[in-house]
């Protein structure tokens, strides 16, 4: 075994292996606290997709990132994220994107917003209710957040990886252990 263990490859992998867990678990918290927490980081904030609504562009557990943006910047086509206050939306946020927009001789916004997968038009949305427009989606980060939008692939994709890292720490104890007992023997 210690033969194994002091090999320089299997070491570099096993170190390569221990760093890509870590990033991996990292970015699963970070994702995680950021659907929870919910909080703008410099006008801008993270959205994880939750119903099938936009497929093709956004699917579930996607990861996008919303822009504070002023709302004379929205067009036709974006894709924006609101607070939905009509009965059947109430306090839901959703991501839809821009059908049509009618501007008031006052200033005031409204716009119609829709699904691309749905068939019909949401509920006329205030300017008020706008949160920000969707400007990335993240790739790696929507792995993850997909993971996160099933309580068996949580549990599937940290438990894995955590036993991975503790049977790492398990081998690196032994070969150390291996290597004391090595020098005591020789100073003896």
């Amino acid at each position: 075994m210690k033969k194994i263990l002091d090999n320089k490859i299997l070491s570099t992998i096993i170190s390569t292996l221990e760093g890509i867990i870590c990033v991996f678990l990292f970015c699963l918290v970070v994702i995680t606290v950021f659907q929870r927490v919910n909080g703008s980081f410099f006008g801008y904030r993270i959205y994880t997709v939750a119903s099938s609504s936009m497929i093709p562009d956004y699917n579930i557990g996607d990861v996008l990132l919303v822009e504070k943006v002023k709302l004379k910047e929205i067009e036709v086509g974006d894709a924006v994220t609101y607070l939905g206050e009509a009965p059947t939306v109430k306090n839901m946020i959703i991501t839809h994107r821009v059908e049509k927009i009618d501007k008031e001789e006052d200033g005031h916004y409204y716009f119609h917003t829709k699904g691309i997968a749905n068939n019909i038009e949401d509920p006329i949305v205030d300017g008020k209710q706008i949160i920000g427009k969707v400007t990335h989606k993240f790739f790696f980060l929507s792995f993850i957040g997909r993971i996160t939008t099933n309580a068996y692939k949580i549990f599937f994709y940290v438990t894995v990886p955590i036993a991975v890292l503790i049977a790492i720490e398990i081998i690196k104890t032994l070969k150390d252990n291996d290597e004391d007992e090595d020098e005591e023997e020789i100073k003896d």
